[in-house]
């Protein structure tokens, strides 16, 4: 009778399931094996729980650590660590207050219901659980078998989302792989990669483009929800309030009013609660100023080549004159006595043959002729040389200066944070975000300056780049992206110049609540995207697209390969004219300045009475007389301590002279004449 008693206690036992649920354990086995550990939660003082199948179960299972301990609906718990799994023993009636004591946003949740179940009650005690806290990854361990719920079941009866089912009617739990049109709330604003579509007349966002898009069309179709695009914020990504609290998208995301913000965010901790997906791109913050003003065509030609080839032209040009120099310094020694006579060392003339000589170096040196060729040929060897290398250089510079009047060339652009730092501008800003992390000042004291120099535009819809461009005095900063995509025309029509040094470079993921129930599946999609390459090909349509808009619309500024020059175009070779002529008039008024003041020094008007002397003609209708009275003044004049035979002498030789006729010269020297009446 016992024997039969016991048989029977076994198999109609409410608590004994191993013939209502066959093979639970290869069920139970695969959940356990993604999880590293689980808590097991029995009822204080309810001993009835050992003699549960489930619970047996889990004691004798060795995949996965346990921890064993007893909780009281009496008794507030502490908050359960994050992620944590737990096994729990409860009945029908007190479920809903079980699960609002161990709900957390993440782990895994078995709950071995010991009582016969409400399938109308499990539904609404876990619908509020998913709406209010996101938790789905819950197993009912039941009378019945094993079941979940599943937020996407739709009852058309009741024309809503959510219901319990049996866990085998789901792919080992994998429901996200068809969420079977749940309504998933999308947040999409304005950026870089997403261009919201709005309605004018519903005055709503009806669809959006660019990279960002398309990755949310395909998140759509291959997780099957419908997309419910939210009006964006104007505050776009969210301005952090001194308080620590956000507005914008963050603010959003913290208050679960979105499921997903679907637009790129710098990867950075925010100091809230939210998630990053899987890192989508990439990209850096950049500095931009105005472009440098372009070169006026006055000193054009002079900006056709760099400075440092100015200098190394002029000192080739001097090293070239030193050269034929030396040259002929060794030339005059070795040369023969003949050559020496006239090219002797302390010949007066040594000095002008060595001005000379730089003078000719200048003239080749600009591809021009000089009128003396060298007397010696090694000397000619080099200066054949000097104009082989002047037609080289001169053919550069030739291209250079066509090549600059037909592409215009502006003055040196800012290139690095130490140039902007040293021009003084403003950097404008418009995103707090940016200025968080942008200039680490403790980095160096270059980003200690450039982090003064940054100031708040509390303007989200203020257009930076056009101020920028009207106002030429000021900087700002942005995602470099953005300006090649959305700013293209003020970089080709040369209005704004993006500084090379970027500051600072970030990875960029979509953003989600907290332990968000779509995050797993998201990010896998992500990831496939990614490693087919897919995303970087969306992105690089855009780019393609914004470079067709550019092209069609003409804002290139096109060059062609001839320019007509105009006046304005040489006016630097009439500068040169006037500067040259100027320069021969100052010299000329030395020289003459440098002449008159020699002309009242006695050595010099000596000089000029005795050549006045020796060059004295007779003047058309002058008597005889008054020509010798005039031979004698100048005799005195220019021999003042001769004596009288010596100034008779050069008297007569001055007469003899200045006589034209050959056959009266030669009757005056034969006759002996010894003064000049004689004469």
């Amino acid at each position: 009778m016992s024997v039969k008693l016991f048989l029977l206690l076994v198999i109609c036992h409410p608590l004994s399931y191993v013939n209502c649920v066959p093979n639970f354990e290869e069920v139970l086995n695969f959940r356990l094996d993604e999880i590293p550990y689980i808590r097991m939660e029995l009822r204080d003082g309810v001993n009835s729980d050992f003699d549960n199948t489930y619970v047996n179960y889990f004691f004798k299972q060795k995949i996965c650590p346990m921890i064993i301990a007893t909780y009281s609906l009496n008794i507030t718990k502490p908050p359960p660590k994050r992620r944590e799994s737990f096994v729990i023993v409860s009945d029908m009636g007190n479920l809903q207050q079980t699960v609002k004591l161990f709900s957390q946003t993440a782990g895994l949740f078995f709950f071995i219901i010991v009582n016969e179940i409400d399938l109308s009650e499990l539904d609404n005690i876990f619908g509020i659980l998913w709406k209010l806290s996101g938790i789905y990854r819950t197993i009912l361990l039941t009378l019945d078998g094993l079941m979940v719920y599943n937020p996407f079941f739709y009852n058309p009866k009741l024309g809503k989302f959510g219901g319990i089912q049996m866990l085998g009617e789901i792919n080992k739990g994998r429901i996200f792989d068809d969420m079977n049109g749940y309504p998933l709330r999308v947040q999409v604003f304005r950026s870089v990669y997403s261009r919201p579509v709005y309605d004018i007349v519903l005055n709503k966002m009806i669809s959006h483009e660019g990279a960002d898009a398309i990755v949310a069309s395909e998140l759509q179709k291959n997780m099957n929800f419908t997309m419910i695009l939210q009006k964006p914020s104007k505050d776009y990504f969210g301005e952090r309030a001194p308080n620590g609290s956000y507005n914008g998208a963050i603010a959003m995301i913290t208050n679960s009013e979105t499921d997903i913000v679907l637009t790129g965010f710098f990867i950075k901790d925010y100091l809230v609660p939210l998630e990053f997906t899987a890192t989508v791109y990439d990209d850096q913050l950049c500095c931009y100023v105005p472009k440098a003003a372009r070169i006026p065509p006055s000193i054009l030609p002079i900006c056709a080549l760099r400075p440092s080839f100015w200098v190394a032209f002029i000192l080739a040009g001097f090293a070239c004159g030193t050269v034929w120099a030396a040259f002929r310094v060794l030339n005059l020694r070795i040369c023969p006595e003949n050559h020496k006579k006239q090219y002797s060392f302390r010949n007066i003339k040594l000095l002008y043959q060595f001005l000379r000589i730089f003078n000719d170096t200048c003239v080749v040196w600009v591809k021009a002729n000089i009128v003396r060729f060298p007397p010696f040929n090694s000397e000619r060897i080099i200066l054949i040389s000097i104009c082989l290398v002047s037609v080289i250089l001169g053919a550069i510079i030739e291209s250079s200066l066509a090549t600059v009047f037909i592409h215009p060339m502006y003055y040196q652009d800012i290139n690095t944070l130490h140039e902007l730092d040293e021009s003084g501008l403003e950097i404008i800003y418009k995103y707090t975000s940016f200025k968080d992390d942008l200039f680490f000042s403790e980095t160096s004291p270059l980003f200690a300056a450039l982090n003064k120099k940054l100031k708040y535009l509390d303007d989200l819809d203020a257009d930076l780049i056009k101020d920028l461009v009207e106002r030429g005095d000021i900087a700002s900063v942005t995602r470099y992206t953005s300006l090649i995509l959305e700013s293209n025309e003020y970089i080709l029509t040369k209005k704004i110049h993006i500084i090379s040094e970027c500051p600072k470079h970030y990875m960029i993921a979509y953003v989600m609540p907290k332990d968000s129930p779509f995050g797993e599946k998201i990010n896998e999609l992500l990831l496939k995207f990614l490693s087919a390459g897919l995303i970087d090909k969306w992105i690089a349509d855009m780019h393609d697209k914004a470079a067709r808009l550019v092209m069609k619309g003409n804002i290139i500024p096109r060059t062609s390969a001839f320019k007509v020059l105009t006046m304005v175009d040489l006016q630097l070779a009439f500068y040169v004219i006037i500067v040259g002529s100027l320069i021969s008039m100052m010299s000329l008024g030395v020289e003459k300045s440098d002449l008159l003041l020699n002309c009242y020094k006695p050595s010099q008007q000596k000089r000029v009475v005795t050549s006045q002397f020796w060059q004295t003609q007779s003047k058309r209708g002058e008597t005889l007389q008054q020509f010798q009275a005039d031979i004698k003044r100048l005799v005195h004049l220019a021999y003042p301590t001769a004596g009288n035979d010596i100034m008779n002498q050069l008297a007569v030789k001055a007469f003899v002279k200045a006589v034209g006729d050959i056959n009266l010269q030669r009757v005056i020297r034969t006759g002996g004449k010894r003064t000049l009446p004689e004469a």
